[in-house]
C-alpha cells in the first residue's frame, strides 16, 4: 500500500509539473506559490536564470516577467534545460551576464552553500537580483545530497558575507501548515485513486485554508516555518568575484 501511494503521488507530480494543477496537489505546493509569485511580480525583470529548475516546474511563473528566460541544473531532468552544471564548479555563464536568478531550494544540495553563493555573485550584474528560497522545517529530500537546514537570520548572514544586499526576506508556512501537509497529500492521493482527480484542487485549498488560519493563531511569528525566502541584489558598483569568497574554479 506504502509503495502504490507513493507511487501514485510521483505520478501525479510527473503529469502536473509545468502547469497550473502542479500547485494544487498539496498545501505545501499551494501556501508555497502563494507567498513566492507576488515576489516573482516584483524583482524579476530582463534576463533571468532558474537555477537549480528541476522539471522547470517554475519556467511559466517565471516567464511572466522575465525577457529571456534560462534554466540550469546539476542534472538534465527536462529535456529544455539550458544549462548542466555544479554550482561548486565551473559555470558556462559569464561573469556579470544575469539580471535575475531564481534559486528555488538549491543551497541545501551544495556541500559548500558559500561557494555556490560566490558562484551566484559572479555571474548575475551589478543591481541584479536573487530570489532565494531555502528549507528551515522541511523534511528530507534529494537524499544522500541533502546537507544544510537555514534559519532566516543564518542565509541573511551567508549572503551579506557574499556581498549581496538584503531586499527583503520572508518565511513560507508555519506550524499548523506544516502538520497538515503530510494530510493534505494523501487526500490527493487518495482522490487520484478513486478517479477524482477534479476534487484535488478543492481539497488542496480546503486544508491550506485550514492551515494557514491556524497559522495566524499558533504561530504568527512563523518560527515553525518551512521555508525561508530573501530576495538580495548585487550593489552597483561590484565586481563579479565577491568580497569574501573567490570564484570556484
Amino acid at each position: 500500500m506504502k509503495g502504490l501511494l507513493r507511487r501514485t503521488w510521483t505520478r501525479l507530480n510527473d503529469q502536473t509539473v509545468g502547469t497550473r494543477d502542479f500547485w494544487y496537489l498539496a498545501l505545501q505546493n499551494l501556501v508555497y506559490y502563494r507567498c513566492l509569485t507576488p515576489i516573482l511580480a516584483r524583482h524579476v525583470r530582463g534576463r533571468t536564470l532558474d537555477l537549480g529548475a528541476g522539471k522547470l516546474a517554475w519556467r511559466g511563473p517565471l516567464r511572466l516577467y522575465c525577457d529571456t528566460y534560462l534554466s540550469a541544473d546539476v542534472a538534465r531532468e527536462h529535456p529544455d534545460l539550458d544549462y548542466v552544471f555544479d554550482l561548486t564548479g565551473p559555470v558556462p555563464l559569464e561573469a556579470d551576464s544575469v539580471d535575475t536568478i531564481f534559486c528555488n531550494s538549491v543551497l541545501e544540495h551544495v556541500q559548500d552553500p558559500a561557494v555556490g553563493l560566490s558562484q551566484i555573485y559572479g555571474i548575475l550584474k551589478p543591481d541584479g537580483k536573487v530570489l532565494l528560497s531555502v528549507p528551515f522545517l522541511f523534511y528530507l529530500h534529494g537524499q544522500p545530497h541533502d546537507y544544510y537546514r537555514f534559519t532566516p537570520a543564518g542565509i541573511a548572514m551567508l549572503c551579506r558575507r557574499a556581498g549581496f544586499e538584503i531586499v527583503e526576506s520572508t518565511c513560507v508556512g508555519g506550524y499548523a501548515s506544516n502538520l497538515l501537509n503530510a494530510p493534505s497529500l494523501v487526500t490527493s492521493v487518495l482522490l487520484a485513486l478513486a478517479g477524482l482527480r477534479r476534487a484535488i484542487p478543492w481539497a488542496t485549498r480546503a486544508w491550506t485554508a485550514m492551515g494557514t488560519l491556524l497559522d495566524r493563531v499558533l504561530d504568527p511569528q512563523q518560527l515553525f516555518a518551512s521555508n525561508a525566502v530573501v530576495v538580495l541584489r548585487k550593489p552597483r558598483a561590484a565586481s563579479a568575484a565577491a568580497p569574501s569568497q573567490g570564484k570556484a574554479a
